[in-house]
């Protein structure tokens, strides 16, 4: 049993401030020590097998230790690497399935044999993929007082937000989460789901291995990019750096995109710009009048009606149509209208 520390109490904000600061590793080890076992138990739920899981855990640290300097202040830390572990398991998951195609067949034949079993690993997958596809207003409050263990007065200190909007979010995130998981077809009544999710909470053992392979290495990485041995293996750095470029380009992407929109916004702007000239020039011609010529300045048409003559079959009062232009001079100043009438 370790002894207590005088970090022990410090915030979230606190230990990264300081591991960013100073490459500070005991700072690092508190916090795999207050995140470890959940990380752990969303890698196993994904994965199924436990040197999997813990692998996929370690490169959700490491990905911590890479980005922890990037980290928006206010950033629900538990709700943050709940959302990385599983995005970095569900990668794992993939690799292996497509690595070991015939072990994964052999598993499945044999679950078959096991209804029980299989129906409860298919609730802990549904439960973890479901969580990390809620809304973050919804997920941070639901991890941070039903995983952590947090009280409500305490989940409302750390989202700033007051106990009674913790509160309604509480209840708004369970019931969309108990109709997520019946759409994935595991069917909880609503006051189900939050035992569901509290008993997530001490479902995993974190070995005591784990956190100091994992805080040693992610002062590594962060330093240098690579941690290979003493507990690390190569294939959480291999996820780890998998997840890091996968953010990468997420970001080129969305780059991409705002730079196509203002692209096609400025060439509308431009279309209308040298339509408009041609437009007025037609509107002219319609009525048998020429833009005043000349360069330089703005041109405008206008159709007066005149009380005394009598149009042809429009009865009385007649039309006649002006094209006015403003010119401009050099020191940008309006000067007297040029006209043309017909």
């Amino acid at each position: 049993m370790r002894q207590t520390t005088e970090n022990d109490n410090w915030t979230d904000e606190r230990l990264l401030g300081a591991f960013v600061g100073t490459g500070d590793e005991t700072a690092f080890t508190r916090l795999v020590e207050r995140y470890g076992g959940m990380v752990l138990r969303v890698c196993y739920n994904v994965l199924g097998q436990t040197q999997d899981a813990e692998d996929a855990a370690q490169a959700a640290f490491l990905a911590l230790a890479r980005k922890s300097s990037k980290l928006r202040a206010g950033t629900s830390l538990g709700s943050w690497l709940y959302h990385v572990a599983y995005c970095v398991s569900v990668d794992a998951r993939r690799s292996r399935n497509a690595r070991q195609e015939r072990e994964r067949k052999a598993v499945e034949m044999y679950a078959n044999t096991c209804p029980a079993g299989l129906a409860g690993e298919e609730m802990n997958l549904a439960l973890t993929r479901e969580l990390a596809g809620l809304p973050e207003r919804y997920r941070e409050p639901l991890i941070l007082f039903h995983l952590e263990e947090r009280s409500l007065e305490k989940t409302a200190a750390v989202l700033g937000c007051p106990v009674g909007t913790v509160g309604t979010r509480l209840a708004r995130g369970r019931e969309l989460l108990r109709k997520r998981l019946a759409v994935s077809g595991v069917v909880v009544a609503l006051a189900e789901v939050g035992g569901m999710l509290s008993a997530e909470a001490g479902a995993a053992v974190l070995p005591a291995t784990f956190v100091d392979a994992t805080s040693k290495a992610a002062v590594l990485f962060a330093a240098k990019g690579a941690a290979v041995g003493e507990g690390l293996t190569s294939t959480a750095v291999a996820l780890a750096k998998g997840w890091l470029k996968s953010m990468f380009y997420s970001k080129v992407k969305v780059a991409a995109v705002a730079i196509a929109a203002v692209g096609l916004l400025g060439t509308g702007i431009g279309f209308m710009v040298h339509r408009a000239p041609a437009e007025d020039e037609k509107a002219g011609a319609k009525f048998g009048v020429r833009a005043p010529s000349g360069k330089g300045g703005t041109f405008s048409y206008s159709l007066e009606k005149s009380s005394n003559v009598a149009a042809p079959g429009k009865g009385a009062g007649s039309y006649s149509f002006f094209a006015a232009r403003t010119n401009t001079n050099a020191s940008g100043a309006s000067t007297a209208p040029r006209q043309s009438t017909r």
